[in-house]
């Protein structure tokens, strides 16, 4: 692995040679805008530009997802906005819409990235993808860095929870049906994986 890029409307193909792999991991939507949010929190009052303003003044979650920036900051981070933009090379995230078919985004998937993992499954994901491409073992991992919550969406209110699941319906599908294809393809090393290896992280 020689590059790691976020799922952000930025084209980073056209900085990569034309026989780079393109390896995703996807993310259940709400978890992802969660983590997005609590990551600023951690990292608030420290003069770091990517912090919003609305989240360096200690905007709860659930008020920062209904103001304008919030509503446009969750929207312009989802994988099919990111897929969008690789397929339009000439595009900036400031200028592109965000409509875009869960049809055509999986189709856009299936060609611009070799591989699709889960987070929520990631350590099968990576001994899947390792195993795909002949490496002689799967990699170990550490953490250095996490966010300061351990919020899940299970924990939100009701509206709280419908709101951000009505933003994100359309990368919901997507991801649902990434998620039910990854399993589909690699259901057998996962049960391998999960029986016989069960964790790729350092102690």
């Amino acid at each position: 692995m020689k590059w790691v890029h976020i799922h952000v409307k930025r084209n980073i193909l056209h900085l990569l040679s034309a026989n780079t792999a393109v390896v995703s991991m996807v993310r259940d939507p709400v978890q992802k805008v969660m983590s997005s949010f609590y990551w600023q929190v951690k990292h608030r009052g420290q003069g770091l530009k990517w912090v919003l303003p609305d989240i360096e003044a200690g905007m709860p979650f659930e008020e920062w997802i209904t103001t304008p920036s919030g509503r446009s900051n969750i929207q312009h981070g989802t994988f099919a906005a990111w897929v969008k933009v690789l397929t339009s090379p000439q595009a900036r995230w400031e200028t592109i819409g965000i409509d875009m078919s869960v049809e055509a985004a999986l189709d856009a998937a299936d060609r611009h990235c070799a591989f699709i993992g889960l987070t929520e499954a990631f350590d099968a994901s990576v001994f899947t993808l390792a195993a795909l491409i002949g490496l002689p073992a799967a990699p170990m991992w550490e953490v250095h860095c996490s966010s300061s919550s351990s919020r899940r969406k299970e924990n939100l209110g009701t509206e709280t929870l419908w709101l951000l699941e009505e933003m994100l319906e359309d990368d919901i599908k997507v991801y649902n049906a990434l998620r039910q294809r990854f399993y589909d393809r690699y259901g057998p090393a996962v049960e391998y994986f999960n029986a016989n290896v069960g964790t790729l992280k350092r102690s």
